[in-house]
């Protein structure tokens, strides 16, 4: 993804997109519909955060109670599939 533009590298989908959550938006930039909302994610300072399993595991105790609702959501409706 380039991070000036929001544009997915040759129109698809890269493993960055598909584990980058930004805690706002509350999805992944695979997720977002369009250029200008990934764009507008890659600036978004301490709020976009890499999902894999370690990562994940650990997260609960660490979010605050708004991240931690925006990432329940996202494991139950649009979750990527995880590393076991």
């Amino acid at each position: 993804m380039n991070e000036g533009t929001g544009a997915l590298a040759l129109g698809m989908q890269d493993i960055y997109a598909v584990f980058s959550f930004d805690n706002d938006a509350c999805q992944t930039y695979a997720a977002m519909a369009t250029d200008a909302e990934r764009m507008a994610s890659a600036i978004n300072t301490g709020k976009v955060v890499w999902i894999r399993a370690a990562v994940s595991a650990e997260a609960p105790n660490v979010l605050d109670d708004q991240v931690r609702y925006c990432y329940r959501r996202m494991l139950s409706d649009e979750a990527p599939v995880l590393e076991k």
